[in-house]
């Protein structure tokens, strides 16, 4: 569920998400799959500085139960998770644009499991970082 508002800006354009996910306690014969949920809401900023180039902006926050640690995401995986993106989008011909993000994924939850790197089979990393440089052409 989402909705996008209008600013007094009109270059600016901002917007919220919530999305929810429940699943009941299930017997799938390989085990017992306990009840769990999953939640994130996000907040969007869009900035058209020119006709060709855009500014966005892009934080999240997801959370889920414990048992959906181990069955949405991964054994081991964190129940909290904050996530900040910034994109530069740049319109270089008619259905051509090129983009630059830059993504920040952090453990919010303050366990040990985390993204990236092991020890000894044991996640190690608390942030993870994306650099994304693309070039795309709408069809």
């Amino acid at each position: 569920m989402g909705a996008t508002v209008n600013t007094p800006i009109t270059a600016l354009k901002t917007g919220i998400s919530w999305d929810y996910e429940n699943v009941a306690n299930q017997n799938l014969g390989a085990g017992n799959v306990p009840e769990h949920w999953a939640e994130d809401v996000a907040l969007y900023a869009s900035y058209q500085a020119t006709e060709k180039l855009s500014l966005d902006a892009r934080a999240e926050y997801f959370w889920q139960t414990e048992g959906g640690t181990q069955i949405l995401a991964g054994a081991g995986n964190p129940s909290k998770v904050l996530a900040l993106t910034g994109t530069v989008q740049y319109d270089l011909w008619k259905n051509v644009l090129s983009r630059l993000e830059v993504r920040w994924d952090h453990e919010a939850d303050g366990t040990s499991a985390a993204y990236g790197g092991q020890s000894g089979g044991v996640p190690t990393l608390h942030n993870a970082w994306l650099i994304a440089a693309n070039i795309i052409y709408k069809f």
